[in-house]
């Protein structure tokens, strides 16, 4: 009773694994993109000022 207890948190505990890293490598995504957005980052970082940057970011926008 105790060991088919126990397996089944093992798969619970599994199947919540996946979504919350998914959710947190978004967040850092999203936190990433809209700090490289930010006016004072872009005129700071000529990088930023790129063409294909322009473009990549606003592809990205909420």
């Amino acid at each position: 009773m105790l060991k088919k207890l126990n397996n089944y948190f093992q798969k619970l505990g599994k199947a919540f694994m996946l979504p919350i890293a998914l959710i947190s490598a978004a967040g850092i995504f999203l936190g990433l993109s809209a700090a490289f957005s930010n006016p004072n980052i872009i005129s700071k970082l000529p990088l930023l000022q790129g063409q294909a940057f322009k473009i990549s970011s606003n592809t990205y926008e909420l």
